[in-house]
């Protein structure tokens, strides 16, 4: 789908497939794409959601109202300030300026221009940038490996795991009742033991996907303990560090390489 301009004067966009935007999107629009999204122009304030990749081609500024850049891919511009990105895979630009910002995969910002300064980062796998921070020690926030978002994930799958293994025991023991009652014969002719079977077997079901899930997490987690920031030349004070959950307020540093141990942050130069 190609369009001159989205505005709320155009109105929303839901597209099953990729989405080119010749010029710019207004404050306020909404753009949802299964596909990829391409913007040629600059973008304001706005929601845009793609199934792949999002390119901006001039960047953008949410200020003037709520905004979210979310991508099950990439997302790459020119710079973005004042505005929200997700991004499954990672973020690429010149530039961050007061974003908060999510991705699974790596934020890059390693062009000679390449700064981050302000707003919440979290990053899972690694930071490459070139000055972050500035001399006004401006708050800037840094989580790289495993987050509280990550955590939270964890959490969830075990809060499932207990809630199925509950159910499992309620219905095993019904069984057994049944068993202790009627002979063979008889249970396969009874519709309600039939059915306690059956969600017995769904349960069972339900756990293998959940143990597996768990060993992804797992597996994920094991991952998460190498990640890094590179800062390639000024890392200012006033940025605040959580290096898979230890926590370094940053001094004026040169050309380093943050990294987590079990017990801290080490800081290497380059």
């Amino acid at each position: 789908l190609e369009v001159d301009e989205v505005s709320n004067v155009t109105g929303a966009i839901d597209f099953n497939g990729n989405v080119h935007v010749k010029r710019g999107v207004g404050v306020g629009s909404k753009i949802k794409a299964g596909g990829d999204v391409m913007v040629d122009g600059f973008v304001e304030a706005c929601f845009i959601e793609a199934g792949g990749d999002i390119i901006l081609k001039n960047g953008a500024n949410g200020k003037g109202g709520p905004s979210l850049i979310k991508a099950e891919g990439e997302i790459k511009g020119r710079f973005f300030e004042n505005i929200n990105l997700e991004a499954d895979i990672g973020i690429q630009a010149n530039y961050c300026l007061h974003c908060d910002i999510y991705t699974k995969g790596v934020l890059d910002l390693s062009s000679r221009k390449g700064l981050l300064l302000g707003g919440k980062s979290i990053v899972e796998e690694k930071v490459n940038v070139n000055n972050m921070g500035n001399k006004l020690s401006t708050p800037t926030v840094v989580v790289v490996g495993v987050s509280e978002r990550m955590r939270e994930v964890g959490k969830g799958i075990q809060t499932e795991m207990k809630a199925v293994r509950g159910e499992l025991k309620i219905l095993e023991n019904a069984r057994n009742q049944f068993r202790e009652v009627y002979p063979p014969e008889e249970l396969n002719e009874l519709e309600i033991y039939l059915k306690i079977e059956n969600a017995i077997y769904t349960k069972e079901l339900q756990m293998n996907e959940l143990k597996e899930k768990r060993q992804a997490y797992v597996d994920r987690i094991k991952e998460l303990m190498a990640a890094k920031v590179n800062i390639r030349n000024h890392l200012y004070e006033g940025v605040k560090f959580d290096v898979n959950g230890k926590i370094w307020k940053s001094e004026k540093k040169y050309n380093v390489t943050i990294t987590g141990s079990a017990n801290n942050i080490i800081v290497s130069e380059n």
